[in-house]
């Protein structure tokens, strides 16, 4: 057997997985300046900035889509899947629970897998919440982008 089990990761020779814990705690959010390369089980609040359909393939029923999503600290790109891809409407705020950070190119990629979910949702601002970009990096953060 190639795999090993370490604190909930199950490292094999290619990639690890990650077992999910068990969810009676209270959810913890974190911000996007918080995450890291070897983030997982994330939770975010965040806005849909833009959206980039990439792959559509009728054959094999899958679509492909990558969109920037943030919050008042800071931006980043999430890859979606079929299903997941309707609820990423500019300016839509989001609820993500259970997402990880893989890393293309060198650049963090948030990803929902079947453990997680993304669900939109009706949010009250606050001042201590206003979901802001400033448009000077947003435009720099865009043009970082990679079609996979």
């Amino acid at each position: 057997n190639d795999n090993t089990t370490h604190g909930g990761k199950t490292q094999s020779k290619h990639r690890y997985h990650y077992t999910p814990k068990d969810s009676n705690n209270t959810d913890e959010y974190v911000k996007i300046n918080q995450i890291t390369p070897n983030s997982f089980n994330l939770n975010l609040i965040v806005k849909v900035v833009e959206l980039k359909m990439l792959m559509k393939d009728s054959k094999d029923q899958m679509t492909v889509a990558e969109a920037v999503v943030g919050d008042e600290t800071g931006c980043i790109v999430i890859s979606i899947r079929n299903d997941q891809i309707e609820h990423f409407k500019q300016n839509s705020t989001l609820q993500i629970k259970k997402g990880r950070i893989e890393l293309y190119k060198h650049n963090m990629r948030l990803r929902v897998d079947r453990f997680g979910s993304i669900t939109p949702i009706e949010v009250t601002l606050t001042d201590n919440m206003v979901l802001t970009f400033s448009q000077t990096n947003l435009n720099g953060f865009l043009q970082t982008l990679t079609i996979m």
